[in-house]
């Protein structure tokens, strides 16, 4: 199972105790602690770590290799403008990189709406049924928290309104009238 390549330290664990842990990003032999940070900086995953058991009758070992990836990303966009008094249900899209399943939360004008879990499309479109703009607050997939950026967009036009003015009687002899119309 691969680990998330921003992990905090972490100790291994051996069945039997009292070995010695050695490889890339191994910070503390007796205890196992393994750094990601470290081991990225000495070599490319997989890291192989070799435990080794020794007593008076001889040693033996046993190598695991630590996997790693990189944290997950979610970027949103889009701008979508709708008329006054209509319903609001438009489709946002978010591309993500990392490991499916995906699971993020969004929120509308900087108020946190849902939390939507187990995503394996890419892109994922989903439902948004306010007006507003909407972020991603938070990205995960099965190993790592990842980052998020972009802004979607839901505006309303406006609704026009028109101004008639002038006018007046019209009598039978007379061939026009004015009247201005004004629409803004």
């Amino acid at each position: 199972t691969p680990f998330c390549e921003s992990s905090d330290p972490f100790s291994l664990q051996a069945s039997e105790t009292g070995g010695i842990w050695v490889g890339d990003g191994i910070t503390d032999t007796d205890s196992g602690t393994f750094d990601p940070t470290i081991a990225q900086g000495l070599s490319t995953p997989p890291f192989s770590i070799t435990y080794t058991l020794a007593n008076q009758c001889g040693s033996t070992f046993n190598t695991i290799d630590l996997d790693f990836t990189p944290p997950p990303t979610a970027a949103i966009s889009g701008d979508i403008t709708i008329c006054p008094d209509t319903a609001v249900e438009e489709n946002v899209s978010i591309l993500f990189t990392g490991t499916a399943p995906w699971s993020f939360t969004y929120a509308v004008d900087n108020v946190e709406i849902a939390t939507i879990e187990n995503i394996t499309d890419n892109p994922y479109e989903f439902l948004v049924n306010q007006i507003g703009d909407i972020t991603i607050t938070a990205i995960n997939d099965n190993y790592c928290d990842g980052t998020f950026n972009g802004l979607a967009t839901i505006n309303e036009f406006s609704v026009p309104v028109a101004n008639i003015s002038g006018g007046g009687v019209l009598c039978s002899d007379q061939d026009e009238v004015n009247i201005d119309f004004n629409i803004v």
